[in-house]
C-alpha cells in the first residue's frame, strides 16, 4: 500500500478522457496510471482516514454492470470507496473522485419508510433546525452547515411541498 500523496492534476484529465472514450482500449492503455494515481491514491486516502476514524476500507470496482443498462459504456466515470464500521459514522464514510472533483460524505444509502419519514419531519421542522446546525458545526466546523440546501425536482411522496 502506498502513502496518500494527493491526486495529481492529471487525474482530472484521465477522467475527462474516460468520459470521452469509455472503452476497453482507453483503460488498457492507461491502466498503470489508473492503478497508481487514481485507485491507489483513493485507497491510500481511505486507509489513512481509517487509521484515524477506525473501520475497514472497501474499494469498488471500476467496471459497470451493463446487463440492464441502456448505456453500455463499460466503466464508471468515478473511482470510489467507503470506510465501514467506524464509530463516527456507523453507515460508512464515502469518498469519490471524478473529472468533477473529490466528493466525500456519510449517511444512509437507503432508509426504511418509517426512518425516512421521521428524518424528513425532523429536518423540515424549523424548531429543530438551529440545533441541527449547531451540532453539525460543532462536529465539522462552521462552514459545514452553510453549503445550502440541495434542490430536488419534486417533493418526496408523501411529503409537504415545503421540502427543499
Amino acid at each position: 500500500m502506498t502513502r496518500f500523496e494527493g491526486f495529481a492534476p492529471e487525474v482530472r484529465t484521465w477522467f475527462e478522457g474516460l468520459e470521452a472514450d469509455n472503452g476497453k482500449a482507453y483503460l488498457a492503455a492507461r491502466r498503470d496510471f489508473f492503478e497508481e494515481s487514481v485507485r491507489g491514491q483513493m485507497e491510500a486516502l481511505l486507509t489513512e482516514l481509517s487509521t484515524k476514524f477506525g473501520g475497514q476500507v472497501k474499494m469498488f470496482r471500476q467496471n459497470r454492470d451493463i446487463r440492464f443498462s441502456a448505456d453500455k459504456s463499460p466503466y464508471k466515470t468515478n473511482a470510489y470507496g467507503v470506510i465501514y464500521g467506524s464509530e463516527i459514522a456507523a453507515e460508512g464514510l464515502y469518498a469519490s473522485i471524478s473529472a468533477s472533483g473529490l466528493v466525500a460524505g456519510s449517511g444512509y444509502h437507503m432508509m426504511a419508510r418509517d426512518q425516512l419519514d421521521r428524518y424528513r419531519d425532523q429536518v423540515a421542522d424549523e424548531t429543530h433546525s438551529p440545533e441541527l446546525i449547531k451540532r453539525v458545526e460543532r462536529r465539522c466546523g462552521p462552514t459545514a452547515a452553510s453549503a445550502g440546501p440541495m434542490r430536488s425536482g419534486s417533493s418526496p411522496r408523501p411529503g409537504a411541498r415545503r421540502h427543499p
